[in-house]
């Protein structure tokens, strides 16, 4: 629960637990952080997988976010719906090369952020957010 302050930015760190002895998977050490800034909420979470997600809605913290960066690359050990709609994004994010050899993202894990505008890397590229704390802009560019 560290969080930085930083102009109208804050960052608060939500995983890993403090303690990772138990955590079986080394993805699911992985750092996650809430960006804020305003109204705005940005969620990173970086390699985690089922039990990390599991971790995180179970805490208490509040994960509801407008963005989201999707778990694990997409990957069918990650974005479990119980945690999906806990963060209930308006904007996924899934950082994925192109014609991968691990086949993310997987179909089924897409479809669950069917409420969400959804950009893929190896397709959009780049894939930029700014926000002034109220409104949100993403910009997508190879």
């Amino acid at each position: 629960g560290d969080r930085v302050h930083a102009g109208a930015w804050s960052l608060t760190v939500l995983g890993p637990p403090a303690d990772t002895s138990k955590v079986a998977s080394e993805n699911d050490r992985s750092l996650v952080l809430l960006v804020e800034s305003g109204a705005r909420r940005i969620l990173l979470t970086a390699d985690i997988e089922a039990a990390g997600e599991a971790w995180l809605v179970e805490s208490g913290w509040p994960l509801r976010a407008d963005v989201a960066l999707v778990p694990h690359h997409g990957s069918k050990s990650s974005s479990t719906s119980p945690f999906v709609r806990a963060v209930s994004p308006a904007v996924a994010v899934v950082s994925v090369g192109t014609r991968n050899s691990y086949g993310h993202p997987a179909d089924e894990v897409l479809a669950r952020y069917d409420r969400s505008m959804l950009y893929r890397t190896d397709l959009a590229g780049t894939v930029t957010l700014a926000t002034d704390g109220t409104r949100l802009w993403v910009r997508i560019g190879h």
